[in-house]
């Protein structure tokens, strides 16, 4: 679906997950020009998406020749990429002064930690965060709404949203506790916003999901992509019980897996893809005496990716091509 002079608008959510393969079900979707990036993985978040690629072992035995030269991005990754921000462009982050102060730490965390990579980069800071008051209007009022007014190419809000009836009319549920909204014509981005869900957010995990879903508004699209597996769903809910239901729905990405963006279906523990914060899910443990998965620091394969878009800038996508 179209709206004014969007041409794609992407939601690139994080799925919960639990240990030996129970997943929270949610699906990503493509329909009339919208398309959704799920992901998965253990963490919390809003679409399932699952392992990936190549083995480890394949990867540190292929050649230079099967890199992206200069940035040594994998040929199963060129395609791992949304349109880009200006990395030498800081992008404002209205934070909503609704989220708690220790949410708020949390989500400053994450920011902090993609800005020490951006200083290491090209000495400068990716975000410039501030907390403010936001507005109804502010955020997106349904799943394909582009007419919100919070945030521009060079504005991200991250919005507290824990309506019931907003987080519907996303097309989302307790299996997705955050969503990255983006809006863009042709390969000039528009705006963008995440939506965070806090009733189905484990604390421990806030910072882990602002971490992933901050990579999605540089422009990273998850680390794989693809199907993920069938099984029972164990869907979590605010007071940390879980509920059981039969989920028969194959979990799957925003695009299909091809030679040029790895399924993470292949995609095994100990893989870098796996390991990635932008893996397309967050576990939940199986009892509740363990502790939920978390990824506050960036990995080896979150680094390379966004080193691409450091080097190439907003002609990323073009250079993959």
């Amino acid at each position: 679906m179209v709206r004014s002079r969007v041409e794609n608008r992407f939601g690139c959510a994080f799925v919960l997950m639990r240990h030996r393969a129970n997943v929270a079900g949610g699906l990503a979707r493509s329909a009339g020009g919208l398309a959704r990036s799920v992901a998965l993985c253990l963490a919390l978040g809003m679409f399932p998406l699952s392992g990936c690629g190549v083995s480890s072992s394949e990867v540190d035995s292929t050649t230079a020749s099967s890199t992206v030269s200069t940035c040594n991005v994998l040929d199963d990754q060129k395609e791992s990429f949304l349109v880009p921000v200006d990395p030498k462009s800081p992008l404002t982050v209205r934070i909503d002064s609704k989220f708690s102060r220790e949410e708020q730490s949390k989500i400053t965390n994450a920011i902090q930690t993609w800005n020490s990579f951006s200083q290491k980069m090209n000495s400068t800071k990716v975000f410039l965060a501030e907390v403010v008051e936001l507005d109804t209007s502010d955020a997106p009022q349904s799943d394909g709404d582009c007419d919100f007014s919070g945030g521009n190419s060079n504005v991200l809000t991250i919005i507290k949203q824990n309506s019931a009836v907003r987080w519907d009319a996303y097309k989302l549920d307790s299996s997705n506790p955050a969503v990255t909204i983006r809006c863009q014509s042709g390969e000039d981005l528009l705006k963008q916003a995440i939506l965070i869900n806090t009733r189905f957010v484990k604390p421990v995990q806030l910072q882990s999901i602002a971490l992933h879903e901050l990579g999605h508004s540089l422009g990273l699209d998850h680390s794989c992509t693809g199907a993920v597996t069938k099984t029972r769903s164990q869907p979590a809910v605010s007071d940390g019980s879980a509920l059981e239901r039969e989920n028969s729905a194959q979990l799957l990405g925003q695009l299909s897996a091809s030679s040029r963006f790895a399924s993470c279906s292949n995609v095994t523990v100990g893989h870098p893809y796996r390991d990635a914060v932008m893996f397309p899910v967050l576990s939940l443990p199986s009892k509740l005496s363990e502790t939920p998965e978390t990824k506050e620091s960036l990995r080896s394969n979150d680094e390379m990716r966004a080193g691409c878009i450091y080097h190439f800038g907003l002609k990323l996508r073009t250079e993959m091509r």
